[in-house]
């Protein structure tokens, strides 16, 4: 017998989520019937000067709290979304860039890559249709994000059970969101689900690239197989740009980067 949870949301009779934060004691709210995202039973407010405010069941019911927090993302997200759309206000994925730096390809056997800061996809500009648990090419995601170009995205939210290796693994691109407790669901009210989040997974994504040159300070090494005129040789970490800029690389008369692949 779970009555005693204290849920932060509940179901207003049009459907909406309502945070429980955002009540008064009012002859409105006091008149006004609420709902269980899990079991559908009628909630209560509770708001009191001393404990922290919150729902309860208004009967001594089983209910699932597991269930309530996927229900409530799966709707929270589904209502924040229609909201972005209609007021045409953002709803952003933020990737990982991958910088890629050439200046030293000469000497190296891939460029140099390494992540860069995120970047902002809007994703109401790519997916103006969502719909909630709706069966595509054999999968039921949470939410199935769409357009009139047959592109599809994923939303997932895992409380007990994660993403399916099937769906992890296929051809189309998920988000899943870990939901812990209510503070899980901040990036979906901040309508920003971003990828330095640890708690959110990105699958089948295609990371954005860049191109540049770094900066002439640089000093990163790499290591190198060097073999003198005379015969002598040596396994050296190398710091490219400052050999090229003194042209330490003429008094060898070969040298190969060192990398897993050489070493296999």
């Amino acid at each position: 017998m779970d009555n005693k949870i204290k849920y932060q949301y509940a179901k207003a009779e049009n459907g909406n989520s309502i945070n429980i934060n955002g009540l008064q004691k009012t002859p409105e709210v006091r008149n006004s019937k609420y709902y269980c995202f899990s079991c559908g039973h009628e909630l209560i407010p509770v708001l009191g000067e001393i404990r922290q405010k919150h729902f309860r069941h208004l009967k001594n019911i089983e209910c699932n709290f597991e269930t309530y927090l996927h229900n409530l993302a799966k709707g929270l997200f589904f209502e924040v979304y229609n909201q972005c759309l209609e007021s045409n206000e953002p709803f952003e994925i933020n990737l990982f860039q991958e910088i890629i730096c050439d200046e030293c390809g000469e000497f190296l056997t891939s460029p140099c890559v390494f992540r860069g800061p995120v970047i902002g996809f809007d994703l109401i500009k790519f997916f103006p249709d969502i719909r909630l648990e709706c069966q595509y090419d054999g999968f039921v995601p949470d939410i199935l994000l769409s357009n009139d170009k047959g592109e599809v995205l994923f939303i997932e939210f895992a409380v007990t059970h994660f993403c399916s290796e099937s769906k992890s693994k296929s051809s189309y691109r998920v988000i899943e969101l870990q939901i812990i407790d209510e503070s899980s669901l901040n990036p979906i009210l901040d309508m920003c689900l971003s990828q330095d989040n640890e708690e959110i997974q990105f699958y089948n994504f295609v990371t954005p690239q860049k191109n540049i040159s770094l900066n002439p300070k640089c000093n990163k090494t790499f290591p190198f197989f060097l073999l003198k005129s005379d015969g002598s040789a040596a396994i050296r970490d190398v710091p490219i740009r400052s050999w090229k800029k003194r042209n330490y690389f003429k008094k060898f008369v070969y040298l190969n980067q060192i990398t897993e692949t050489s070493i296999g």
